[in-house]
């Protein structure tokens, strides 16, 4: 990449990426569905940006298909009963990451809840909608906990601040005074689970990778291993030496690996599995399921006999999700469903296991099953709603909706399932029915308007995601900061969009010299003010320009037209704005 007035003949694209923040499961994304939505997206498809340097415009068709056949099926639904308004410390900080129900002898029913980016868990008496108390990790943000007992939570953080991978230290284990009474080390793991964790020039490094809730038994925590693979992409013969998943012995203080393999598809492809590709949680018989995105299989992990049973839990909507082929297609990957967590509920004896649709649909299903996995029901979550958590009289579930209206204030919603004869295609024709009003909705003129404040009626922008490719942001930053002055005059702004606003802006400040404070054509916005109109793939800086109101251009420019096109782009629509000034 070249820069326009600057010779940078030896740049290089950096192909380390700048933030990768923590891989969000299906939890976190949709119970941030207005903060910080669709942001597994967006860091899943940063990573795939990394590595190829063309934008695809692939229709979603190509990667799943919804069933044609009608199917009798029990739909299952929720049915609001009440909500329970909490105090936070900072609205800027309401993204719950993790909450556990705890029963206690002296204080009834705690709610225990940590937040995306804060280094505090949270210890609420949910009835009365009364903060307790807080146990806090100083300077340490808190990804995942579990709570067994006052003088055992065991806490993932994140040992880095952009970039989260895990290895010694990362696990912990505190009691309700913040105290630190032991760190763990992953004694006898394999030494690729825990050396070079961010070479990529590595043919694969691994890493141990912890969102959301710890999937702690009997003393034994699950681990999901990520994988960084630059080929991504292999047969069977290929990815059967590649482990994913491995247990730790916290009274023993040792580390278990299994055998459990990703499932293959087609005896050939397989799905990309770069960022947490499994999901372990606790089963009914307190041993481990293990799940994954892009297919319905998952196995039943007995840590006793080291036994492994496949099980298939299909939803009736999807006839099937197509792995990949190449690598342009996995840089679209965040239109594809995926496949979630499954949660047990042992009040009921059921599992749920929850299916995401993410950008074009924006909505969550789930699917309902016993303890012998044999399919029972399916239904569409409330919208705000993705974790779930259970008690004896109602199931919780933090409200991302409701919550993004109140100040310092985080709302969980309380439901009683119930169940109706219906079909499969009722809840397809609901999910179309949401694809017609968010086409109406992803005007990309509303954004500017409603969120950004632009009166003008002749205007252009490029809109760049913070946790991008390095290269690519430092490229896009400088080039606006080469010719400030011009697109000052002539209204051609740079719209920042990332989960801290607060950080960008004092980055903005100390590695670049710019204070948004001053300069009337950068913005900086959160996930939620954007993610409701993103239309292509994020990985890309997307240039949009309009003439008295209307869209006349809006694309994204890969990495192979940035150094040039892009800049003569930009540089083109400033005279032509100066024009019409």
């Amino acid at each position: 990449m070249i820069l326009t007035k600057i010779d940078l003949s030896e740049w290089t694209h950096n192909l380390l990426i700048q933030k990768v923040i923590t891989i969000l499961p299906f939890d976190i994304f949709n119970s941030i569905m207005k903060k910080n939505i669709s942001l597994f997206i967006i860091i899943a498809t940063l990573f795939f940006g990394c590595f190829t340097n063309k934008p695809t415009t692939t229709n979603n068709s190509e990667y799943y298909k919804f069933s044609d056949t009608l199917k009798k099926i029990n739909i299952a639904e929720f049915e609001h009963i009440k909500d329970f308004e909490l105090p936070i410390r900072n609205s800027k900080y309401n993204s719950v990451t993790y909450a556990q129900i705890v029963e206690t002898d002296t204080a009834g029913l705690i709610l225990i809840v940590s937040f995306y980016l804060n280094d505090e868990i949270f210890f609420y008496d949910i009835e009365k909608e009364k903060l307790l108390k807080t146990v806090r990790l100083k300077g340490k943000e808190i990804e995942s906990f579990y709570y067994v007992n006052k003088d055992s939570i065991f806490v993932f953080t994140s040992p880095h601040q952009n970039i989260y991978y895990h290895h010694d230290s990362s696990l912990v284990m505190i009691n309700e005074k913040s105290e630190i009474l032991k760190s763990y080390s992953w004694k006898d793991a394999p030494v690729w689970c825990t050396e070079k964790p961010r070479d990529y020039e590595d043919s694969v490094s691994f890493s141990f990778l912890y969102s959301q809730k710890l999937a702690y038994s009997k003393q034994k925590i699950m681990m999901p291993f990520v994988r960084f693979d630059s080929k991504m992409f292999g047969d069977s013969i290929y990815f059967d030496s590649r482990p994913i998943t491995g247990y730790f012995e916290t009274h023993e203080d040792q580390f278990y690996p299994t055998k459990i393999k990703y499932p293959a598809l087609n005896g050939k492809f397989y799905y990309p599995y770069t960022f947490h590709g499994n999901f372990p949680s606790v089963a009914h018989d307190n041993e481990f399921n293990i799940g994954f995105i892009y297919t319905p299989e998952f196995y039943h992990f007995n840590s006793k006999t080291n036994e492994i049973k496949k099980h298939t839990l299909k939803s009736s909507m999807l006839d099937s999700i197509y792995p990949f082929s190449n690598i342009e297609q996995a840089s679209n990957y965040g239109k594809v469903p995926r496949y979630w967590r499954m949660y047990y509920d042992s009040w009921t004896n059921k599992y749920f296991k929850t299916i995401t649709f993410y950008n074009i649909y924006r909505r969550n299903t789930f699917i309902v099953a016993d303890t012998n996995y044999n399919f029972e029901a399916e239904g569409i979550l409330p919208k705000g709603v993705s974790k779930l958590v259970f008690t004896k009289n109602y199931i919780l579930a933090p409200n991302s909706i409701k919550t993004n209206k109140l100040k310092n204030k985080v709302v969980f919603s309380a439901y009683k399932l119930k169940y109706r004869k219906g079909t499969n295609q009722e809840l397809i024709r609901t999910l179309k029915s949401d694809i017609d009003k968010i086409k109406k909705e992803q005007v990309v003129t509303n954004f500017f308007r409603k969120e950004i404040k632009l009166k003008e009626k002749n205007y252009s922008a490029t809109i760049l995601i913070w946790e991008n490719c390095y290269g690519t942001v430092d490229f896009v930053i400088k080039h606006y900061k080469i010719n400030r002055k011009k697109y000052e005059e002539n209204n051609v702004n740079l719209v920042l969009v990332g989960n801290n606003e607060i950080q960008i802006k004092e980055s903005l400040k100390q590695d670049y010299n710019l204070n948004t404070d001053s300069i009337s054509n950068i913005w900086v916005v959160g996930y939620s003010q954007y993610m409701p109109y993103l239309k292509y793939n994020p990985f890309f800086p997307r240039v949009v320009s309009v003439r008295n109101n209307k869209v006349v251009f809006d694309t994204i420019f890969g990495d192979d037209k940035i150094d040039k096109e892009f800049q003569i782009k930009l540089l083109k629509l400033s005279d032509e704005q100066k024009i019409l000034k």
